[in-house]
């Protein structure tokens, strides 16, 4: 297994984008079943951010699963494995994974913000990226949710806070 950690950024946060990353670095330690890919972007969007990147990442066939993380998360896993448990869940359940308090519904519709959001490659690639259409006002996670579900696949939460936005 190998993961790639997305992290989309834009000017202005490399502040909260090392926190982000030492945060990682913390609680995931030296592992090589992980990496982390940081793309800078100019205020293009989530979606469109985004997919820039998981384009680059699924360019390596060794990729079996993106984790999307906002560059202003601070992880906070408390040594209990969220990417190993984040992974389970999703191959258990044939879906995607988020923190808790990303999994929401608006307007009875089932939806996760994909700012900590595990992705198995399988789904990506039958799903396919974020419409980027909708820029930055968060429909895109919507979109990407519903077109998961319609698929047959499901939204599913950890079952402990993973990061603090």
């Amino acid at each position: 297994m190998l993961t790639a950690i997305c992290i989309p950024t834009v000017p202005g946060n490399e502040e909260v984008l090392k926190k982000c990353i030492d945060s990682l670095k913390k609680v995931l330690g030296e592992r090589n079943d992980y990496f982390i890919h940081i793309e800078l972007n100019d205020f293009i969007g989530f979606g469109k951010a985004c997919n820039k990147e998981i384009k680059k990442v699924l360019e390596n066939k060794e990729v079996d699963g993106v984790l999307l993380v906002n560059d202003d998360m601070e992880v906070i896993d408390e040594g209990r494995g969220f990417l190993d448990t984040m992974r389970q869940i999703s191959d258990l359940n044939k879906g995607i994974v988020a923190d808790p308090n990303l999994h929401r519904f608006v307007e009875n519709v089932d939806h996760i913000a994909m700012g900590f959001t595990y992705l198995p490659r399988y789904i990506i690639e039958e799903v396919g990226l974020f419409d980027e259409q909708f820029a930055m006002l968060e429909w895109e996670d919507v979109d990407m949710s519903v077109r998961i579900l319609e698929a047959g696949y499901t939204l599913n939460s950890i079952q402990f806070r993973i990061a603090v936005h």
